[in-house]
């Protein structure tokens, strides 16, 4: 009896994830910013400071049921870059992380998506006249995003991410917005 009712439950259990199992990828571009840290202290009394970064993020995710799913992602997040007296710095930053998305239906066309996440983040602290600092840690990302369905399985994706980074013993934030095509398979 207790053999037939595992066995039925795990079925069950079965089917709901073979029916809800949705793998999907994520591309997209935008621009980033840096701020706190080292961030500040490379814009701080300079001549010219650039913040934002070409950011850019490619995702894959399985739908464990309708709602959510588990992800794994590379984001690269650009550089931000200081001019003073010649010397040019740069800060940049990417990271690999895997974490949960929450998926939630607005609209029948409308998706809106919640994520959050562990990374391995990697950043880079240099300038021109030869100093150099890199330093890999590990720290939570999430984001936000909208996406639009314009077919059944492609959707334009709109959205926020956040992660920190570390170098040289300084702690800095990074935001990302981007927009991109969520495709299902």
């Amino acid at each position: 009896m207790l053999k037939s009712f595992v066995m039925g439950a795990a079925a069950l259990v079965v089917a709901q994830a073979a029916s809800a199992q949705q793998f999907y990828g994520l591309g997209s571009i935008g621009f980033s910013d840096f701020t706190g840290g080292d961030a500040d202290n490379v814009c701080r009394s300079v001549q010219e400071c650039d913040r934002t970064g070409t950011a850019f993020k490619l995702i894959g995710g399985y739908k464990v049921t309708p709602s959510l799913a588990v992800e794994a992602g590379y984001w690269n997040y650009g550089r931000l870059t200081g001019q003073r007296n010649g010397i040019t710095t740069e800060l940049e930053a990417s990271a690999f992380g895997a974490g949960l998305a929450y998926h939630h239906p607005f609209a029948p066309k409308w998706l809106g998506v919640a994520r959050l996440g562990l990374s391995a983040m990697d950043a880079k602290l240099s300038n021109n006249a030869g100093f150099s600092a890199q330093e890999s840690s590990a720290q939570f990302y999430g984001g936000l995003s909208l996406g639009y369905a314009l077919a059944p399985n492609v959707a334009l994706d709109g959205g926020w991410d956040f992660s920190f980074g570390s170098v040289n013993g300084s702690n800095f934030e990074i935001n990302a917005v981007s927009l991109g095509l969520r495709v299902g398979f």
